[in-house]
């Protein structure tokens, strides 16, 4: 499918990237906004969510932010990332 034209925003929440052991339990914190994303696999359990959610003493890479395709985009739309690029 061919994209005409795609609005690309950068959101304002400045993200934080922490990882941990995959057994971890997803803490309360991570979750407390609008935006969110746990991802689990059998090596790790990584969280990005808005970076003053961070507990003192959590590691995290700070300073991410969030490009939003702006939509909606139907699921059967193919070739988003080529036509950013």
């Amino acid at each position: 499918m061919r994209h005409s034209h795609l609005t690309l925003s950068v959101l304002a929440d400045r993200l934080a990237v922490c990882k941990f052991e995959p057994e971890r339990d997803i803490p309360e914190w991570a979750t407390r906004n609008t935006f969110w994303s746990v991802t689990k696999t059998q090596h790790e359990l990584s969280i990005v969510c808005p970076e003053d959610n961070v507990p003192e003493g959590i590691e995290a890479e700070c300073g991410w932010r969030i490009l939003e395709v702006e939509g909606p985009l139907d699921f059967s739309v193919t070739g988003v990332l080529n036509a950013l690029t």
